[in-house]
């Protein structure tokens, strides 16, 4: 199984690169039916044939990372729960070229069946063999997987709330008034007064 799984992703990429290769300046990206990164948490890096030469699998991991997908090894997603195994990608990059193209494939796989789930490439003109020119379409591709990851992954409008109408705030408690007093008392002022005639003289 794992063999087939290895024949099929070769496959793509290879249909991928010849894809490619016809154009100056391209990206491609292809999802399989019903395909979301905010489905998935993990991402083990599978090693291509050629990209850890060019030292591009750690620039990988850090763009996973930064968008919110963990990378962990391939002996470490064993140990993790099968629901979150179902939860994780395989990803393998391959690098190819000559002295004037730069050709980048990154297969991205369901990790417990192995089939093929999305397929992100970049061509661009360039010496493969020239770090800067290699680097600079490197970085093309990554802009490209972390705008997919970032467009899954976003909430959508008004998630959470009836059509989209923020809740209205809770009204403000009123404050208890006092009980008023069963005994009134008077103050001096409010008490009435009597003139009382002098009868003395």
């Amino acid at each position: 199984m794992i063999r087939e799984g290895c024949l099929i992703k070769t496959a793509f990429l290879a249909g991928l690169f010849l894809l490619l290769a016809a154009c100056a300046s391209r990206e491609s990206i292809e999802y399989s039916p019903g395909f979301s990164f905010a489905d998935y948490r993990y991402v083990v890096i599978e090693r291509g044939k050629n990209s850890g030469v060019y030292g591009l699998d750690l620039k990988l991991v850090d763009a996973f990372n930064s968008n919110q997908l963990q990378v962990v090894g391939d002996k470490e997603v064993r140990n993790l729960p099968y629901a979150d195994q179902k939860r994780t990608l395989g990803a393998q990059l391959s690098v190819d070229g000559n002295d004037d193209r730069v050709l980048l494939g990154l297969s991205l796989q369901n990790f417990l069946t192995g089939r093929v789930i999305a397929t992100i490439g970049w061509a661009d003109d360039g010496d493969l063999f020239d770090k800067s020119d290699r680097n600079k379409a490197f970085a093309k591709l990554l802009e490209e997987l972390s705008a997919a990851i970032r467009k899954d992954r976003q909430p959508l409008p008004g998630a959470g709330t009836a059509k989209g109408v923020a809740p209205k705030p809770a009204a403000k408690p009123v404050p208890a008034e006092a009980p008023a007093s069963s005994v009134h008392r008077e103050s001096p002022e409010d008490r009435p007064y009597t003139l009382k005639p002098d009868f003395s003289e």
